[in-house]
């Protein structure tokens, strides 16, 4: 039996607040449910997935946006819902009693959150990382300056900003990583980063073996600091975390800068 597709859809669209397959149900006198069922392909049910509801369209084309915002391929978005309709295609097949349709968009929009939240903790572990690494900058330049730009205030300016200065700012990201929720992600980010520039700044005068140990104990480290972030801020005590983590930091730097790390 031919059946109108179009003529499904509009019905369907027309009918917001009634279940997907109280809807199949509600059509059974025109066409066979069973052809329908047999009939309805990818296509047709993705536009009655994403067409019931006006909200539905504008959530899905909100997060389109923000998912370009951080350069996410529209592909992703088209490879979830082709997913998640699929799988609802072979819930009406198999048995249309049990496709809900608020549970149906529910799925696949949180599916779609998920990779937007994914996107936006990279985002952010980017330029928090960005943030640190400029202040490490900025305030190690100060301190050359203000010792007189002479070798050896170069050398005075590094220890201090070694031992004293990074760990406050590296642990201060770290906790606005825990308390952003993206401190796995700035974890893996940091560390990168890391290990990125002490490779290209230390390579010559140490082997690529040594800065690997180095960098492997420092990785270490920054896991220790931060599970300590995560449980004190998990006890409400974070303040007391991170002055630990810091001291923590200090003193691992301390030695590294006396044993010429």
């Amino acid at each position: 039996m031919f059946i109108d597709t179009q003529y499904v859809m509009d019905q369907y669209v027309l009918q917001e607040d009634i279940e997907f397959a109280k809807f199949f149900a509600a059509v059974k006198n025109k066409f066979s449910l069973d052809a329908i069922k047999e009939k309805i392909d990818l296509d047709s049910f993705k536009k009655i997935f994403l067409n019931k509801q006006p909200k539905v369209n504008l959530k899905i084309n909100e997060i389109k946006k923000r998912l370009r915002q951080y350069n996410i391929n529209n592909q992703k978005l088209e490879k979830i819902i082709n997913k998640h309709v699929k799988l609802n295609i072979n819930i009406v097949r198999s048995n249309p009693k049990k496709f809900y349709f608020n549970t149906a968009i529910s799925n696949c929009v949180n599916d779609i959150k998920q990779e937007l939240s994914i996107s936006e903790q990279v985002f952010g572990s980017l330029i928090l990382f960005l943030a640190v690494l400029v202040i490490n900058s900025f305030l190690l330049s100060f301190f050359v300056i203000l010792f007189g730009g002479t070798e050896a205030a170069v050398q005075t300016a590094m220890f201090i900003t070694t031992v004293f200065v990074a760990p406050i700012v590296e642990e201060s990201g770290k906790l606005i990583s825990v308390e952003e929720k993206m401190t796995g992600t700035y974890f893996i980010v940091f560390n990168i980063g890391e290990w990125l520039l002490y490779i290209f700044n230390l390579l010559g005068k140490y082997s690529l073996p040594q800065i690997i140990m180095g960098r492997i104990l420092a990785t270490i480290m920054h896991a220790i600091c931060t599970q300590i972030h995560i449980e004190s801020h998990q006890n409400k005590t974070s303040g007391v975390g991170w002055g630990i983590a810091v001291l923590i930091h200090m003193l691992w730097n301390l030695i590294a800068s006396m044993s010429g790390g």
